[in-house]
């Protein structure tokens, strides 16, 4: 069983591996394409270098074999009736399927929150049920299952929110992820109860987030520990809504932190974004 054991953390860092490589050359690509467009008014280069990365990352990658290897070891699991790996187990393959099985741009709200569950699920197998995510989106009734949202936009928020603001509580952290509808605007909030930030910190932060030069500064940027992943996804939320749209960022020192997505309420996309 030992070996079982050792098996499936194998597989778990070989997806987080995947994961990892998927997301910063999607991210890297991402950035040098939002300054191409600024440069000259268009956003194909954004479309044909992304199209190009997903194919490039598929060749390098079988899925299948992942999959099939990680059900294998679910199965042996299973016939020792050790459940609570074979549910991890599947968790992670349901987390590696998600981030990348999938060659498309956009997801749904309720995707997307499917896989910031199974994030939060194998965090507390990690870490023995320290995180607790609440969801607060009953406002969307239906809309949950439609509205678009672009692939990794709120699982890089909430793991943020974990490694940087709770993980080193004592007791549980909370992500509560909400939701508010305005005359004009769809407002998604992500919400802990971490340690926070300082006033500088804050503002060092935000001036990361909304200057797009910051991005390709990446590997100095992630030596101190910056917010990568907020940049990003700031970016790619202009990108596919608009430039109204976009993430700010709220923190005080020992009581939290919220991330605030501005999006618009019809859910309209660019079409520029699509082809």
């Amino acid at each position: 069983m030992k070996m079982l054991i050792i098996l499936a953390l194998i597989a778990a860092v070989v997806i987080e591996a995947a994961v990892i490589l998927r997301i910063t050359n999607r991210n890297k690509k991402l950035s040098e394409k939002i300054e191409d467009s600024q440069n000259n008014g268009s956003l194909m280069a954004e479309v044909y270098q992304t199209r190009a990365q997903i194919a490039s990352l598929q060749s390098q990658i079988n899925p299948h074999f992942l999959y099939n290897t990680l059900e294998s070891i679910r199965s042996k699991a299973i016939l020792h009736d050790e459940n609570e790996i074979a549910e991890m187990i599947e968790t992670l393959a349901r987390l590696f399927r998600y981030n990348i099985g999938r060659s498309e741009q956009l997801s749904t709200i309720a995707d997307e929150l499917e896989n910031v569950q199974n994030y939060v699920k194998i965090q507390n197998y990690r870490f023995r049920n320290k995180f607790q995510l609440i969801e607060q989106l009953d406002v969307l009734g239906e809309r949950i299952e439609t509205y678009p949202l672009p692939m990794l936009t709120l699982q890089p928020l909430v793991e943020n929110a974990v490694h940087h603001g709770l993980e080193n509580r004592l007791d549980v952290g909370t992500v509560t992820i909400g939701c508010e509808l305005t005359e004009r605007y769809l407002i998604l909030k992500i919400e802990d109860n971490g340690k926070g930030m300082s006033v500088d910190q804050l503002a060092d932060l935000r001036y990361k987030i909304q200057h797009a030069e910051n991005i390709p500064k990446m590997d100095s940027l992630k030596k101190k520990g910056a917010g990568i992943a907020l940049a990003n996804v700031n970016h790619r939320l202009k990108l596919f809504y608009g430039e109204e749209y976009g993430m700010d960022v709220f923190s005080a020192q020992d009581v939290g932190t919220t991330l605030i997505l501005m999006l618009p309420k019809n859910g309209h996309v660019r079409e520029e974004a699509l082809q």
